[in-house]
């Protein structure tokens, strides 16, 4: 019987049940049909012998004991032929749901035994997976030095293209960020001072894009955006110059520059140049950090830029709060709300400012800027920090001394 269990379907079992209860309906039907419209009128005509509801009741109107035994075994026998003949249908409904389901388990059965049973879908995915596996195991010993290749490469890209800055500012020193001006001393100076830097051990180069009127920037850097402007130096000459860069740089480079360039150049175009380039990152001191988190942000990430904020010491705490949480690089944190120049040190008031920010405890890294000319300012300000930048100075030496003087220059800071 437990064979017969799984061939026993809905249908089946449906087909039965509704034969049974026509069966037993339609043989209810013909026995009233039969009691009570059929055998009233007989039992008059007989003698007055009323047949009610399956029940035979004698009227005493008939006194004649034979009449009355003559109708009351005729109402029996009709009622015995009703009831045999639905329990013989009943019968047969019942062989003939067993009889379908014996065929059917016959069939599944001699099928089971022609055929070997099929794979499971694990044995069928198993049996791929090795069939795989032999004919690419051959190939993939041809492969591997190209499929090799192919994952330093891009590891090599993850690291030094698109997180250069993070990479930097993960090491385990002080770090020293040199800025120039593009162009300046002379047009084609800019790429032999980039080599020179990264030979000398600099960790973040900052490229300034020269502006007619840069509004943070002291004498020394004015004069050096208003000589390379005369020299020739524009937005297309400076990414024209970078072109190749990438192949003999591989340190961080950051354009710093004013908002008013990009917006006349195209801000995702100037962005989209910076990625073809190899810029790694933008200081733009006249962005606001809402504008950009509200308007430029994604674009930025778009092409793989990040954005450098600044902070003196005039910024409120909470407004602080704001640039560590959108920044994604490091923050400039300008010594003094004086314009960009050289110093021969610190005072009080600049150290408790270093003190009272490194105490904030900020996500994003500190570079300390403005002022920082020798070693003994950039010791200041890398007690508090991760790193200083060094820009007036340089250009002032660069002026001085030519642009083949850069090792000279970074080997007096540390």
């Amino acid at each position: 019987m437990k064979a017969f269990k799984k061939f026993i379907n809905k249908g089946n079992v449906i087909e039965l049940a509704v034969g049974l209860i026509m069966a037993t309906y339609f043989g209810a039907i013909v026995k009233s049909l039969v009691n009570d419209i059929i055998m009233p009128p007989v039992g008059k005509l007989i003698g007055g012998i009323d047949f009610a509801s399956f029940k035979y009741v004698i009227q005493p109107a008939v006194e004649a004991e034979g009449t009355v035994e003559i109708a009351i075994r005729y109402g029996v026998f009709i009622n015995t032929i009703i009831t045999f003949l639905i329990v013989a249908f009943a019968i047969f409904l019942v062989v003939r749901f067993y009889n379908k389901l014996k065929d059917k388990f016959e069939a599944e059965k001699e099928v089971a035994s022609a055929a070997p049973p099929a794979p499971s879908k694990e044995e069928v995915l198993l049996t791929e997976i090795r069939d795989l596996l032999k004919k690419s195991s051959a190939q993939l010993l041809v492969a591997w030095p190209f499929v090799k290749e192919y994952f330093w490469a891009l590891n090599e890209v993850s690291l030094y293209s698109m997180n250069r800055i993070q990479s930097v500012l993960e090491q385990d020193h002080k770090l020293l960020s040199i800025y120039f001006t593009a162009g300046f001393p002379q047009l084609e100076d800019t790429v032999s001072i980039l080599k020179q830097l990264e030979a000398s051990g600099v960790d973040i180069i900052e490229l300034g894009l020269p502006f007619s009127d840069p509004l943070a920037d002291g004498p020394t850097i004015q004069e050096s955006s208003t000589q390379a402007l005369k020299n020739g130096m524009t937005t297309d000459s400076l990414f024209d110059q970078l072109k190749d860069v990438r192949a003999h740089v591989s340190v961080p480079l950051i354009v710093m520059g004013y908002f008013n360039p990009m917006m006349q150049y195209g801000v995702e175009r100037f962005c989209q140049r910076c990625e073809e380039v190899g810029i790694d990152g933008l200081i733009v001191p006249d962005l606001p950090v809402d504008v950009y988190h509200e308007q430029y942000q994604d674009l930025f990430q778009q092409y793989g830029l990040l954005n450098m904020f600044l902070i003196t010491p005039q910024t409120p705490d909470a407004r602080i709060r704001f640039i560590d949480g959108v920044s994604e690089g490091f923050i400039y944190m300008v010594s003094s709300a004086a314009t960009t120049g050289a110093q021969s040190s610190f005072g009080d008031t600049q150290a408790e400012y270093f003190k009272r920010i490194s105490a904030m405890e900020l996500n994003a890294k500190l570079l300390v800027g403005f002022g920082i000319s020798n070693a003994e300012t950039y010791q200041a300000a890398t007690a508090h920090s991760k790193g200083a930048i060094i820009g007036s100075a340089f250009i002032k030496y660069l002026e001085a001394n030519g642009a083949n003087s850069v090792a000279d220059f970074i080997s007096q800071i540390r």
